[in-house]
């Protein structure tokens, strides 16, 4: 984890990012491919929301929240773990940063984790959906 800086996005908290790294490389931020079966995508504004049956995908779902689960332990605060990956995958709908609207029903994705926000009292990660083409 680097060094907590004031986050641009979520007001009074700080944003840590994560490096992820072996003996011969060094990653900006931890990025997953996602294979999802999806049931529809509807296009709102530059979003497109995908809806999932979420036993169709539970394998998936589960891998998701486990690593958000590592992450958070790897963290060392005495504040509350905040698990917001977890809840937004137990919904069935993801809202995808894409400018494409592909109907397909199995399609691949990136799950980008960036790094943690922290605020007084709780923490947790930092992520969005993309879309692989």
């Amino acid at each position: 984890f680097n060094e907590p800086i004031q986050n641009t996005i979520i007001n009074e908290s700080r944003f840590i990012r994560i490096l992820y790294s072996t003996p011969n490389i060094i990653f900006n931020g931890i990025n997953i491919l996602l294979k999802l079966n999806i049931d529809c995508v509807d296009k709102q504004y530059n979003k497109n929301i995908i809806y999932y049956n979420i036993e169709k995908n539970i394998d998936m779902i589960n891998n998701i929240k486990n690593v958000e689960k590592i992450i958070l332990e790897k963290y060392s605060s005495d504040k509350i773990p905040t698990f917001n990956l977890t809840n937004q995958v137990n919904t069935g709908v993801l809202k995808l940063f894409s400018d494409s609207c592909e109907k397909k029903k199995n399609i691949d994705l990136i799950l980008k984790i960036s790094g943690l926000w922290e605020d007084n009292s709780s923490y947790g990660i930092t992520y969005k959906f993309l879309s692989v083409f």
